[in-house]
Parts: structure tokens; sequence; C-alpha cells
């Protein structure tokens, strides 16, 4: 990905006082720039200058249930939680 690069996206987009257009497949905790190009039933177009913004993080997924490791004595294991974008830091093991 290159700084000034911009690229088509897939949106669903209504039209108001103002056009709302919903972009799939953001990534949470993820900083975007984005522009609009109208393009004109003469084929001219106009784009307008860049936008930036950063997603929220999304809620983090809760970890698997721990369950003793096959053929061992004492070690667990679990699925790891998905972090969606909040930086999961590390996990704490209680008993």
């Amino acid at each position: 990905w290159k700084h000034n690069e911009f690229y088509h996206v897939k949106a669903s987009c209504s039209q108001g006082p103002a056009y709302v257009c919903n972009i799939t497949d953001l990534q949470p905790s993820a900083f975007y720039n984005v522009r609009v190009v109208v393009v004109y039933r003469t084929g001219a177009n106009s784009t307008s200058l860049p936008g930036s913004f950063k997603t929220k993080a999304g809620v983090p997924s809760k970890p698997g249930i721990p369950k003793l490791l096959e053929g061992s004595k004492n070690s667990i294991q679990w699925e790891k939680a998905d972090d969606n974008g909040s930086r999961l830091m590390y996990y704490i093991l209680e008993i």
C-alpha cells in the first residue's frame, strides 16, 4: 500500500440531503484516507479533497475454554481471543 494511492472500494450508498455509504471490509482500529470521484454523463469527472479517519476498535472476543492438553498431566490449551483491533496485550490464567 502506497501513501498516496487510492483505489475503488465496494460500498452500498443511499442518497438523502448527503450521500451516506457503508464501506465493507474496513479493519478495526485502522487509519483511512477517502476521497470521492463524481463522473458526469459527459464523461467529465471531478475529485474531492481527501478526508481521513480512524475506525474504532471492535469488541474483543472471549478466549476459548481451557482444556487439558491431550497426553499431558499439567499443560492446558485454549483457543486465542480475537482482539478485533483492541491490541490484546496478554492472557492471565486463573485457577
